[in-house]
């Protein structure tokens, strides 16, 4: 099993959601194996979004490049804090539930 906590892993998380975002997530489900971390949250989309409804190209283009950022710092602190080779990190959000799940492939 992997050498890190449920607890620490979602505090920073957390962490990265308030840095992008300027919230934090509302809850959260982790899931750990040897070579995968699955994490499930319930989160607030970016009111700024909201106001650009009218733009779903704009809006989509967004979207993707925070998540561009968002996972490359998260690989970023697996890395440097938790000592983990991420393979490759998967991350969508469902607009209509406010739902995200992000998926971290490990090299094992």
């Amino acid at each position: 099993m992997l050498k890190i906590s449920k607890k620490e892993l979602a505090l920073r998380y957390n962490e990265i959601n308030k840095e992008f975002y300027q919230h934090g997530v509302q809850s959260q489900k982790i899931e750990l194996s040897e070579s995968q971390i699955i994490i499930f949250a319930s989160v607030s989309r970016t009111p700024m979004l909201d106001t650009l409804a009218d733009r779903p190209d704009l809006v989509l283009f967004i979207d993707a490049s925070l998540n561009h950022k968002y996972k490359e710092r998260i690989k970023d602190i697996l890395a440097s804090e938790f000592d983990l080779a991420v393979k490759a990190i998967y991350k969508d959000f469902d607009q209509e539930t406010n739902t995200s799940c992000t998926v971290i492939l490990l090299h094992t």
